[in-house]
């Protein structure tokens, strides 16, 4: 069997590692396209610089990084100085997947999908795109949201219906958890 070169093997088409090359650097381009629409900037822009950017209809349009112009993407979906990100999923089928960091960019892009959809579609690399989906991917290492603790108290009147049905109950085991339990009631009732 004679040694190839990558490059050999990368160029056959029949090449299941071809395919997976030609796929990496199809993502990687629409990857690319996507943050022409959406910078992954987290630091906040200066309000006084100006930026060019896609605008709905895929023309580029020079505005105010602080803009609230509806044709700038990145004004529409995320506020200046936002650490909001959009970023490519897949595209398969003509289904584009985008993955925003949180619930709030998702749906700020929901309520524009109808026109990010149609100045997309323009773009060569997404010829057939009919439908984007989007997906909150949260990024690694992120805290996750604080779950409230409740303090759950038992009201003294709890806790001597507790220890009265207790003096009814034969199984003695039941009896003294619920007379542990009726233990644990407080004066203090809401």
């Amino acid at each position: 069997m004679a040694i190839r070169r990558p490059g050999q093997i990368f160029e056959n088409p029949s090449s299941t590692l071809h395919d997976l090359f030609v796929k990496s650097r199809d993502h990687q381009q629409i990857q690319a396209l996507i943050h022409r629409y959406f910078p992954p900037s987290a630091a906040p822009a200066d309000a006084s610089s100006m930026t060019s950017r896609p605008s709905i209809t895929g023309a580029a349009s020079t505005t105010r990084a602080t803009s609230s112009n509806a044709s700038d993407w990145t004004a529409l979906t995320r506020p200046p100085g936002s650490p909001d990100a959009v970023d490519a999923g897949s595209f398969k089928d003509g289904v584009l997947t985008l993955i925003v960091t949180d619930a709030a960019t998702a749906t700020r892009l929901r309520y524009s999908l109808r026109q990010l959809q149609q100045a997309l579609a323009g773009e060569k690399l997404l010829r057939g795109l009919h439908q984007i989906k989007l997906q909150v991917r949260p990024p690694k290492g992120s805290p996750r949201p604080h779950q409230p603790v409740f303090n759950r108290t038992l009201s003294r009147e709890n806790a001597e219906h507790i220890s009265a049905t207790a003096e009814y109950i034969e199984d003695a085991e039941l009896r003294q958890a619920l007379n542990r339990l009726a233990q644990h009631g407080s004066d203090e009732s809401e």
